[in-house]
């Protein structure tokens, strides 16, 4: 009896299904599900929702991960009131993610698959770099922000390049790579390729109807920050990439058409003493920081001690060299500068040199910027001589204060009318510290490293102050260089291309959407001296040239200023623009 009921209990126990073993219909649910997530089926070819998915989840994390730094932008605003913030929020994040969507089902269809999945692999790419740069440096992925790099030279790239930035691509590149393998490896049927139109219609259908949830908000906002949309990785980066490559391909083949045809230099300036005027091209240098304009600390000694005409309020044409550059040295005015126009005119230093001023610039940066295309144009390292160079300049990095080395080499040239131009090193960042010699730190401690969003802000106003007090020493021997020269009639005109971030409302650096960037990245310094013989020779009222130097000027002066100073008459001249006007004898003597 007991062996019968044993051996019932065991049958039952046998009978009776184990609770750790899933039913059927859920392991074939726990299988679709995981099969879905991981984009295939039993014949091992992804469906069309398996895309979608993989556009959804790599268009959410270009949204959110990769473009924090517009969020952290644009919800600031909106801190105050938490059902706005949301509003907003979640309409933008819809629109974004589901228009993203749409680009990547679109391409997806248009090309082989395994070419979208590298299209695909290669905005991710571009998300990972926009997201770095733009965390660390809070640089917006403006045309003119990609034009700066591709002609930054080596030196730059390599002060930029830090261990934290390149924790910031990998930590937005990495998660998305195996999604990037999966598309790159699918294999679709054509039926199925077809609902993937129709998904991609989908989605763009919901990025407009999030769009409308907070239309008036999203509207709002885009219309006060429209640069703000440079901090959406990877689209508006992409788009800007292909802008800026664009735009340098077609400058190559752009012949520029002078819009002056016949410059007419002064008949006095081909009589008596030379004239040879000195323009310098600074380089980072901000207004905020100019001992001469007021800042608390004494950064430019040299200057005052010389006399020189400090202008108090200037405002720079952009926030980086290759957008300043080409507009400062371009007959247009910032409000109406078109930068496609300006490659295609010629610039003022080779309109100046058909006038019949021997003109050259000399470079310590990454070029002219186009600038001075029609003139000679040299680094500074090949101007010096050949020992000189291998001492002064090793590895042809020359400090700025072989400048004036170069400047007397050229003024014993000047047997007639004459234009320098220099191109400094200046401030540029974020290397503070390695652009000026150890004798010139002044202030300290100071921040020596590249990443600085790791300094202490003090440390690093303390490394920025000390490149301007260098700059005021290399400009005070540039005119020392000058006033040498009682044979000959100098004059100098300084001007920095743009200012720069040093912590100041969470930016660094420069290159700002000019809507949006700080003033210290607009306002700069600029001063002109003039020798003894140029005051007597133009009859240069001095009282007159403070009294403009206490208004407002901007860019748009220099152009017209410089082709008064050299003696140039011009129908692109805009008397209304020239800061010497009124206070010279008469013109172009």
């Amino acid at each position: 009896m007991e062996m019968i009921m044993s051996d019932a209990s065991t049958a039952s126990k046998e009978a009776a299904p184990s609770p750790e073993t899933p039913s059927p219909a859920k392991a074939r649910l726990r299988k679709a599900c995981l099969a879905f997530i991981a984009g295939t089926h039993e014949s091992r070819r992804p469906g069309a929702l398996h895309f979608l998915w993989w556009a959804f989840l790599i268009s959410l994390w270009w949204c959110t991960a990769a473009s924090l730094p517009f969020w952290n932008m644009s919800l600031s605003p909106l801190s105050g009131s938490l059902p706005d913030m949301l509003r907003f929020g979640l309409a933008t994040l819809g629109c974004l993610v589901f228009a993203h969507m749409f680009l990547i089902l679109l391409y997806s269809e248009l090309l082989p698959l395994p070419a979208a999945g590298a299209a695909t692999a290669i905005l991710g790419i571009i998300a990972a770099v926009a997201f770095a740069f733009s965390y660390r440096y809070n640089a917006a992925m403006t045309p003119e922000m990609i034009q700066n790099a591709l002609e930054t030279d080596k030196r730059e790239a390599r002060d930029l390049m830090t261990p934290q930035l390149l924790v910031c691509f990998l930590a937005i590149l990495l998660p998305q790579i195996p999604l990037f393998f999966r598309m790159i490896k699918a294999r679709m049927r054509l039926r199925i390729r077809a609902r993937m139109a129709l998904l991609g219609i989908c989605c763009a259908f919901l990025s407009a109807a999030s769009l409308f949830t907070d239309f008036s908000g999203i509207a709002i906002y885009m219309r006060e920050h429209h640069d703000a949309r440079y901090f959406i990785a990877p689209s508006d980066a992409a788009a800007s990439a292909v802008r800026a490559l664009t735009t340098d391909a077609q400058s190559g083949t752009v012949e520029r058409v002078p819009l002056d045809k016949s410059p007419l230099l002064a008949s006095s300036r081909k009589q008596g003493r030379p004239v040879v005027i000195v323009t310098v091209v600074g380089e980072t240098a901000r207004a905020k920081n100019w001992g001469l304009s007021g800042y608390t600390r004494d950064t430019t000694p040299e200057l005052k001690a010389r006399n020189v005409i400090n202008f108090t309020d200037v405002t720079s044409c952009g926030t980086s060299t290759a957008e300043s550059v080409p507009c400062i040295f371009s007959a247009q005015p910032r409000s109406g500068y078109d930068k496609k126009k300006a490659r295609a005119m010629e610039q003022l230093p080779s309109l100046i040199s058909r006038a019949g001023v021997k003109s050259i610039w000399i470079d310590n940066q990454a070029g002219s910027k186009d600038a001075a295309a029609g003139i000679e144009e040299k680094p500074l390292a090949q101007i010096l001589p050949g020992k000189v160079s291998s001492a002064v300049c090793p590895g042809g990095v020359c400090p700025d204060g072989a400048l004036a080395r170069a400047v007397k080499a050229q003024l014993d040239a000047a047997k007639g009318p004459t234009a320098i131009y220099l191109h400094m090193m200046g401030s540029h960042g974020p290397a503070y510290a390695d652009r000026y010699p150890p004798s010139f730190q002044h202030w300290g401690p100071v921040c020596r490293q590249s990443d600085l969003r790791q300094c202490q802000l003090s440390e690093l106003r303390n490394a920025y102050d000390n490149t301007i007090y260098y700059t005021d020493s290399v400009l005070a021997s540039v005119i020392d260089a000058l006033k040498e020269r009682s044979d000959l009639d100098t004059a100098l005109v300084y001007f920095s291309d743009h200012g720069e971030s040093l912590g100041d409302d969470g930016f660094f650096l420069h290159g700002a959407p000019y809507a949006i960037a700080p003033e210290v990245q607009k306002k700069v310094p600029m001063i002109i001296w003039f020798s003894e013989g140029f005051q007597k020779r133009a009859g240069v009222d001095l009282k007159c040239v403070l009294r403009k130097a206490a208004s407002p000027a901007s860019h748009d002066n220099i152009y017209h200023t410089l082709l008064d100073l050299n003696g140039v008459s011009s129908s692109t001249y805009d008397p209304s623009l020239d800061l010497m006007r009124g206070c010279e004898k008469s013109s172009g003597s």
